[in-house]
């Protein structure tokens, strides 16, 4: 079910919304905001196929948080689902725009709100279902042998983590700048995967975002702020967080690379990483 025009009738009925206006595609989906109601938008998620892919648990994980910081979801029909609107601004938005400190502090905030009444039931993959592209991960003859050195380790850190997880509940799972947007009630999340597993995993993909902001995402001071603010503020191990940042930045790079590794735009930011965790004396030997 997939409106190639404004106006294609079908979803619109099935929801109840009319006046669509086509916001963007992303590569599973189409969003339209639509009309709810006079004079009050919805944003409508029409699925590429009717398949909701790897979104289908973070809906339901959306659904549980009851509008708690989250997008509020209104009903899912049929490879589709109407959700709140949000006008924005992004974090991200709010990162790029040059106040990259609010924007942590936002994003902690809004991370707290959805923690501070965790669920544990669901129908959610394991995040160490998630951590196998990684495990799995081969290295073309073309690898630099030091890149391929500290992809191996970072194999050998992801599966320490996952080993040994605690503290393990529902997660959003990409719970970063991008993914938070400002509305009427405040921020709020949108786009979760749905993911059960340890909570310090949860921002961990925060310290490399937002996206379009590469020269801050390598500033030292910036990726030692975030460690130690989030560590402190949303209350997980200073030493577990750095080994989650570390871990999803190199699955990352295995889910990019599509099983076999040559090369890859992170490589350098994982070696900042290890050398600043070092310089924090941590180690993951």
């Amino acid at each position: 079910m997939l409106p190639e025009t404004e106006s294609n009738p079908e979803p619109m009925a099935a929801f109840g919304v009319d006046a669509p206006k086509h916001i963007c595609e992303t590569p599973i989906a189409h969003i339209w905001r639509v009309d709810r109601s006079p004079g009050s938008y919805a944003a409508l998620k029409i699925y590429k196929d009717g398949d909701m892919q790897n979104e289908a648990a973070g809906l339901t994980f959306m659904a549980r948080m009851d509008g708690r910081s989250t997008a509020k979801i209104y009903r899912t029909h049929n490879g589709a689902v109407l959700m709140e609107w949000l006008d924005g601004p992004s974090l991200g938005d709010v990162s790029r725009g040059g106040d990259d400190i609010a924007a942590l502090n936002n994003l902690i905030d809004v991370a707290k709100t959805v923690h501070a009444k965790p669920h544990f039931d669901g129908d959610y993959p394991p995040l160490s279902d998630w951590f196998e592209d990684l495990f799995n991960l081969n290295f073309s003859p073309n690898c630099n042998p030091k890149s391929e050195a500290i992809v191996q380790k970072c194999q050998s850190l992801g599966r320490t983590l996952i080993d040994s997880q605690r503290d393990l509940r529902a997660l959003h799972g990409d719970l970063h700048h991008d993914n938070v947007l400002k509305g009427k009630r405040g921020y709020c999340i949108i786009d979760a995967k749905g993911v059960y597993g340890e909570r310090a995993y949860e921002l961990a993909n925060a310290v490399r975002n937002p996206v379009g902001a590469d020269a801050l995402l390598r500033d030292t001071v910036r990726i030692l702020r975030y460690c130690r603010t989030i560590s402190s503020e949303f209350n997980v191990n200073y030493q577990r967080f750095w080994g989650w940042v570390i871990a999803h930045c190199s699955l990352s790079i295995a889910w990019r690379c599509s099983g076999t590794l040559a090369d890859d735009e992170d490589l350098d930011l994982l070696a900042i990483m290890f050398d600043l965790a070092k310089q924090e004396g941590l180690s993951f030997d």
